[in-house]
């Protein structure tokens, strides 16, 4: 035989050749529905139970390119059908228990079953079915047991062996339907050169698994990775411990208990498994690797401190296997840095723009994957097919970028991002930001829309403990505003029990039902469906349009005394560096001039702001330049680099006149700027009408901020004046006459 087998079938009769009487799983169902299913398989009782059920399915007329649905429970019948179906070259179809009618109904007729085998219980949660259902104990070789199972396979029908022809490895083991985070799940159509290129490469290569290994997983056989456990320990020669799921407070009693050398876990579970009381006997077991996918990096080195075992991030997809990965090479150097690491042997990588040209190094894109032992293809969408896998290379929909070194870090998905008023927030940045926070379990963040903003960022969290969700809420608020961009900051916060998750343990998203939301900006609770329309939210805070009416921007209060407040709160607060690092951005830019690009947390008196801007907008204050310098033009190059700038970063600047222009006689130059911006698509929109007198003639340019700073020496933009200005933008930004 081989060294390294190419089909399932194949790796079974290895692994039942070299090692006979070795343990292969050990099914431990006892916190499941099923405890009675737990059962011990020798390499040798898998082969055989393999062939039984093989002969029992090809007595029902299964044959060579159909395609059967599995529903069950984790069980050893699971995992026996899987391999039996891949003997007779046919595919499985694997169906969450979680499914009900529609979905499995969609799965079901897209990827054109010809039966179901399941059980009559959770059968009937889908029906009614058009197709036929093979109950499993029809089938099933009996109670498996380490001493009893040979004998009980005795008792199945005596049908004629399965014929002896090996499927060929391009042929395919499974119609993969993906978790359907992105869309409507796709059938992912993968061979047995796909399993067994990702099994031997956990064998010659890191972690480098032997016969000397138990690996253990946690999750519903129906999802990748209990599958590729099963393929990795027929390959190897490990034994395999398959759990009934995943149970935060007991999975390292189990660990322990099996002398577990080898676990994989992903998303959530590592903050769970944190959320446990700690235990004199954390660290006294024989796991050698974890491997996970979605590490938190601010949690990295608790989780490795904890239980004295080193993580290391992995990545793949259901289209293509495993990819990228950190090794014990590299481990020491990566721990908490959040790459994902470098690209596995045999796997190549590129950055890319929207246009599939390669980005700079450090540069943020798409992530491809090109390399063997992916998917085929998606069943019957050749266009979706197309549209991911184009000249040879796998578009992952992640973005990502890549150091000088080859370390990766994913920065979000393509399309799990929020364009919150002209910027991109990638979700999952954001999500690892609050799940660095101790008290939260599980964290979501979504785009909800705004007539403002286009969308605005609402965090939904589970924590790990029982307190007031509007403190929490502000208190989380408060951490990622010390962490990441202001515009990133969610606005609207709910506080959940727990959230739905796909059987990657991953959230899905599209499941979440929105109920009582916080408003961090308005500091008021709101009812309704904030995550599919803004509700409440959106309707208090959408800005004028030319259907709407004046009153609906008079909805915001203007409060004078809260407005000096928090004017005060900002000329006096030291302004982070990231923002002073943007004026540099700005040539002809002086230490002596004040330019500050002001961010869109800007305390709530200011709730106005937003509802004068839309999705392209930065709100900008520029102070005016010396009247030394007036007459050069030396205020309309440093105005037109800023415009450049805002250019540059897909916004757009509004810009007021506010002086009369009669008033001064370098307004000439004035003139010709604002042909200048006009010209190159800048928004303008002119009152000299309305400028108080009280303003002087400042000669200077501004942008709208009615946020009170006098113009110049003059009052503050409040009372009357305000009145006035926001009259002016009723009339020249939404053709609204006040």
């Amino acid at each position: 035989m081989s060294d390294h087998p190419r089909t399932l079938p194949e790796a079974v009769r290895r692994a039942a050749h070299l090692w006979p009487d070795r343990t292969a799983w050990i099914f431990d169902l006892r916190e499941g529905p099923e405890p009675e299913a737990s059962a011990t398989l020798t390499f040798a009782e898998v082969a055989e139970g393999v062939e039984h059920v093989a002969r029992h399915l090809q007595a029902r007329g299964i044959a060579a390119g159909d395609r059967v649905a599995v529903m069950l429970h984790n069980r050893p019948e699971y995992a026996l059908t899987w391999l039996a179906l891949a003997r007779l070259g046919a595919a499985m179809v694997p169906l969450g228990i979680k499914s009900r009618h529609d979905d499995a109904a969609w799965i079901l007729t897209k990827s054109r079953a010809v039966a179901l085998i399941s059980t009559p219980e959770l059968a009937g949660l889908i029906a009614p079915l058009a197709l036929p259902v093979v109950d499993i104990a029809a089938i099933s070789p009996g109670a498996h047991s380490h001493d009893s199972a040979a004998g009980s396979m005795s008792t199945l029908l005596n049908t004629s062996a399965p014929e002896s022809g090996t499927p060929a490895p391009d042929s395919i083991a499974n119609v993969q339907f993906t978790s359907g985070t992105t869309g409507r799940p796709k059938g992912c159509l993968l061979s047995h050169d796909y399993w067994l290129y990702l099994a031997t490469s956990l064998v010659t290569g890191f972690p480098r698994l032997t016969a000397d290994d138990r690996m253990l997983t946690a999750q519903p056989m129906s999802y990748m990775d209990p599958q590729w456990n099963i393929a990795a320990g027929l390959v190897s020669g490990a034994s395999v411990v398959v759990l009934d799921g995943f149970h935060p407070s007991t999975v390292w009693e189990r660990l322990r208990e099996h002398q577990a050398t080898y676990f994989y876990c992903v998303a959530s579970m590592p903050v769970l498994m944190l959320t446990t009381p700690p235990d004199s006997h954390d660290r006294d077991h024989r796991v050698r690797v974890i491997q996970c996918s979605a590490i938190p990096p601010a949690r990295h080195a608790e989780l490795e401190g904890r239980w004295g075992v080193p993580w290391f991030e992995v990545f793949g997809m259901t289209e293509t296997g495993g990819d990228i990965h950190v090794t014990d090479a590299d481990h020491d150097e990566c721990v908490g840095t959040g790459t994902i690491g470098r690209a596995k042997p045999g796997r190549e990588v590129r950055i890319v723009d929207a246009d599939d040209q390669s980005v700079p190094v450090g540069s943020i894109g798409e992530l491809l994957l090109r390399g063997p032992g992916m998917m085929s293809g998606y069943d019957d969408e050749p266009e979706a097919t197309a549209q991911v896998l184009r000249d040879g290379w796998m578009h992952t929909g992640d973005l990502a970028r890549q150091d000088e070194h080859g370390y990766i870090w994913l920065v979000g998905r393509v399309k799990d991002v929020v364009r919150r008023s002209g910027e991109n927030v990638a979700a999952r940045e954001v999500e690892d930001t609050l799940l660095s926070h101790p008290t939260v379990r599980v964290a979501a963040v979504v785009g909800v829309p705004d007539d403002v903003r286009g969308e605005e960022v609402k965090a939904y969290v589970v924590l790990t403990d029982d307190r007031d969700a509007a403190a929490a809420a502000e208190e989380l608020r408060a951490h990622c505003r010390e962490r990441i961009a202001s515009f990133k900051v969610p606005r609207y916060w709910e506080v959940c029990d727990d959230l739905p998750r796909t059987p990657s343990e991953r959230v899905a998203k599209k499941e979440i039902v929105s109920g009582r939301t916080w408003d961090a900006e308005t500091s008021t609770w709101l009812s309704g469906n904030v995550s599919t329309a803004a509700g409440t939210a959106a309707t208090a805070a959408s800005p004028p349009s030319s259907t709407r009416t004046a009153p609906s921007l008079r909805t915001v209060t203007f409060d004078e005394s809260r407005h000096d407040v928090a004017m005060r709160a900002i000329y006096e607060a030291s302004f982070p560096l990231s923002v002073r690092a943007e004026w540099s951005t700005i040539s002809h830019h002086r230490d002596d001039e004040e330019l500050l690009i002001l961010e869109e947390d800007a305390p709530v008196a200011f709730a106005l702001i937003r509802h004068l801007g839309d999705t392209a907008f930065t709100f900008v204050r520029y102070f005016a330049v010396d009247a030394t310098r007036r007459g050069g033009g030396y205020g309309a190059r440093l105005l037109a680099d800023l415009c450049d700038y805002l250019t540059a970063r897909g916004r757009t600047a509004l810009l007021l006149d506010v002086e009369d222009p009669a008033a001064d006689p370098d307004h000439l130059e004035h003139v010709r700027r604002i042909d200048f911006y006009q010209r190159h698509g800048v928004l303008l929109l002119d009152v000299a009408d309305y400028a108080p007198p009280e303003h002087g003639s400042t000669g200077e340019v501004v942008p709208l901020l009615l946020m009170g700073r006098p113009l110049g020496d003059g009052p503050p933009l409040v009372g009357e004046h305000l009145s006035v200005a926001v009259d002016a933008v009723l009339l020249h930004r939404y053709d609204v006459r006040p």
